[in-house]
């Protein structure tokens, strides 16, 4: 299900993160998309699943098809991050999501998630599920913003995390995430 997402970060953070926008995906963002995958997710891939080639022919052929539900942050020209969400019937599914060894450390890897909780209420789903490389330094990642391994696939070596989000509060408070 397509969610449409793009651009909720406002003038401010943008700034004061170092990155300029938040956009859609367009076509000519998919080698550099594909790049950074091969980056952070070749070395697990090829241990636990089999060649990079397999699965960039793969991903060559899903990510136009998920354009809707891409969105990038961009430095310039440079592509910098990029988080990609499904709407699955009862939560929503944290496909992928990347940052450039260059843009970490600023936050931006928070607000990405944060910006993936606010699509997940803005969608009604109170869950948000995802699944990771056991090995990954993204684990410790996604458990200190909350999310618990709720099952495991051996045999790829890999973790599948959710979280439960808070209730909606009736008066629309949100704790800070930050």
């Amino acid at each position: 299900m397509a969610l449409g997402i793009c651009c909720s970060f406002d003038e401010a953070t943008l700034s004061k993160c170092g990155w300029d926008t938040m956009r859609a995906y367009e076509d000519a963002d998919l080698d550099s998309l594909i790049e950074i995958m091969r980056v952070h997710l070749g070395p697990y891939v090829v241990a636990h699943i089999g060649p990079w080639a397999q699965s960039e022919t793969m991903l060559r052929e899903e990510i136009p098809a998920a354009s809707d539900d891409i969105s990038v942050v961009t430095d310039g020209a440079q592509i910098i991050a990029f988080v990609w969400i499904t709407l699955e019937p009862e939560w929503l599914l944290l496909e992928e999501i990347h940052v450039v060894e260059a843009a970490r450390a600023r936050g931006l890897g928070r607000k990405l998630m944060a910006f993936v909780e606010a699509q997940a209420e803005r969608s009604r789903r109170s869950k948000i599920r995802l699944t990771v490389f056991a090995e990954s330094p993204a684990v410790q990642f996604y458990a200190r913003l909350g999310y618990t391994v709720v099952d495991e696939t051996p045999a790829r070596a890999q973790l599948h995390m959710e979280k439960i989000l808070p209730p909606e509060d009736p008066h629309g408070a949100r704790p800070d995430p930050f």
